[in-house]
């Protein structure tokens, strides 16, 4: 199994609010090793900004080798695709990077097989979700947002584990 197709595993920070906006990722932390010259983080952010799908991109932690990467608007990239354009690219520019620290997008949760997942609509990209059984007001916002199905954002940190299982840790919900 390749490094792209391994499954994830995400521990949210879950915001919720309605928006207007298509369903799609919106942009994603990645974590690069390498960066042993500002040659390296000029080359990074250059070789990144090249995809025509990313609108712009920074460095938010030299020591950490965090770069956040903005996506454009309409993207219809999937989880999967974003994954292979953005590791390429780092790979490009003479540096590793092995895991996308968080991703923030836009979805809707939905029901599959009796259980509450987070769905990007554009890329069909499924997040099942895994609540503390202990948080019962993030299981009533979860169940409102599904009953409602009002589209919520979502930013959530990205580890490589078996399935994709988008687990909640905390969540705010915008004033009406």
């Amino acid at each position: 199994m390749t490094m792209f197709r391994r499954a994830t595993y995400l521990v949210a920070l879950f915001t919720a609010n309605v928006l207007y906006a298509k369903e799609e990722i919106k942009e994603v932390d990645i974590k690069i090793k390498g960066l042993v010259g500002s040659s390296y983080i000029t080359g990074v952010i250059n070789t990144v900004k090249n995809i025509k799908e990313v609108e712009k991109t920074a460095l938010l932690e030299l020591k950490e080798g965090l770069f956040r990467v903005n996506l454009k608007r309409g993207n219809n990239l999937s989880f999967e695709d974003i994954e292979q354009l953005l590791f390429r690219a780092v790979k490009k520019a003479g540096c590793a990077c092995n895991l996308m620290h968080n991703i923030t997008a836009t979805g809707t949760i939905k029901e599959n097989n009796q259980k509450l997942v987070f769905h990007i609509g554009t890329t069909n990209d499924t997040f099942y979700l895994e609540i503390d059984e202990h948080d019962q007001r993030l299981k009533e916002v979860v169940q409102e947002a599904f009953n409602d199905q009002v589209e919520i954002k979502i930013t959530g940190r990205v580890y490589e584990k078996p399935g994709q299982v988008l687990v909640i840790s905390k969540i705010q919900v915008s004033e009406k």
